[in-house]
């Protein structure tokens, strides 16, 4: 299956869920018996986050990667069960959200007492 991502008709890119698939297959095949992140952060590069994932789930990753909580939760609402890490946040970012929703949390110091608070 493919699907083509990006809002103007010149800047279209079409993606192959099957070579997602293929490639994280071998990858997941090289790295075992370690376990493969599909790090689908920036909406998957601007490719689809939640396609993309659905993929590298399928093909063997057991762990996704975003940059930010909203990543995450955007991927928990489209069914994701799997584990998930976002690992930068701001001020603003919802702890809560990623407590509620079972999201692994990068911390570097700042955020803790944050994340604390919210726990």
């Amino acid at each position: 299956m493919s699907f083509s991502a990006g809002p103007v008709p010149e800047r279209r890119v079409d993606i192959d869920l099957a070579a997602v698939r293929h490639n994280v297959r071998h990858i997941a095949e090289i790295a075992s018996p370690a376990r493969v992140m599909a790090v689908v952060k920036a909406d998957a590069y601007g490719h689809g986050a939640v396609p993309i994932a659905k993929a590298a789930l399928e093909a063997g990753a057991t762990w996704l990667g975003v940059a930010h909580i909203a990543e995450a939760v955007e991927l928990r609402r489209a069914g994701i069960e799997a584990p998930i890490l976002a690992w930068l946040h701001t001020e603003t970012s919802d702890f809560a959200a990623a407590i509620e929703l079972d999201v692994d949390l990068g911390i570097s110091g700042w955020e803790l007492a944050h994340v604390v608070a919210e726990a």
